[in-house]
């Protein structure tokens, strides 16, 4: 059975199996109906270097499941397509603060400047639900200047605006 295959090659993968005769059944796991399966095809799609499974990922971006969503951003962070920009420049919008920082950090890792110009458009939204976030993901591709772009964060009044600007690699402690 074709879901016994996908559902095999993803667990496969998992444990370390090489993933290259795989990436035909993990690419049609991103579509199985359970949303474990879908995510973590889309991880090791992604940690494979899988770049025609980019068009995968952005496709997932819409998936109901908000794993499964996090887990395509992360992918394309991964992968850099620039086919990805404007659809994660919208995910940074997301109302869930979680899936927001996903998205600015995956944002970063492109260190091109139409990544940082849609990064650089977002950071003086103080409503913004990635609002820490932001000078983070300004700061991961480019550490000179680091200070300057966090010194409003370490004067800001809310506590959860202070922690992540300080914390060591941007992580909240």
């Amino acid at each position: 059975k074709p879901i016994v295959r996908q559902r095999s090659a993803v667990g496969l993968a998992l444990l370390g199996e090489p993933s290259e005769p795989l990436l035909p059944a993990l690419r049609k796991a991103v579509g199985d109906a359970d949303a474990e399966v879908r995510a973590a095809g889309l991880e090791v799609l992604g940690k494979a270097g899988d770049k025609r499974s980019a068009t995968l990922a952005i496709k997932a971006l819409k998936d109901g499941q908000i794993e499964v969503r996090r887990t395509a951003i992360a992918v394309l962070g991964m992968l850099k397509p620039n086919s990805a920009l404007a659809p994660l420049a919208k995910a940074v919008e997301d109302p869930d603060p979680e899936t927001a920082k996903t998205a600015a950090l995956a944002l970063a890792e492109f260190k091109t400047a139409a990544s940082a110009a849609r990064r650089k458009k977002l950071a003086p939204d103080a409503q913004h639900p990635a609002r820490a976030w932001i000078p983070v993901a300004l700061h991961r591709p480019a550490p000179d200047g680091t200070s300057a772009r966090f010194a409003r964060f370490l004067d800001d009044q809310a506590e959860k605006i202070r922690r992540p600007a300080v914390a060591p690699q941007g992580e909240p402690p």
